[in-house]
């Protein structure tokens, strides 16, 4: 499995929560209907702004695939259009093969 990493920095503001968690209900089927799709986890640190979001895949030929199509593309697009008042700096996006899980 490969896992994708995305580390957000975002002014800590409650109606920033409230976008991040709709986002998530919205964009989660999407994702779930991707081939290779696995998993979604998203985390949030209200105080501080940091959040980072976990997308695991079958295979990093999946997970290139759908980063590659038209449908992580307008993901992207629609999350930044509704992100873009709270960021404060780009995302930051890091690839890992999945060693071991519990």
């Amino acid at each position: 499995m490969f896992a994708r990493v995305l580390t957000f920095r975002f002014r800590p503001d409650e109606a920033l929560v409230e976008q991040v968690e709709r986002i998530h209900r919205e964009n989660t089927p999407i994702l779930q209907e991707q081939k290779g799709f696995v998993k979604l986890y998203q985390m949030l640190d209200k105080t501080t702004g940091k959040g980072v979001q976990i997308h695991v895949w079958d295979s990093e030929a999946d997970l290139l695939a759908y980063l590659n199509g038209p449908v992580a593309q307008g993901l992207q697009a629609r999350i930044q259009a509704v992100v873009k008042d709270f960021a404060i700096a780009p995302p930051e996006a890091e690839h890992y093969e999945v060693v071991g899980e519990a």
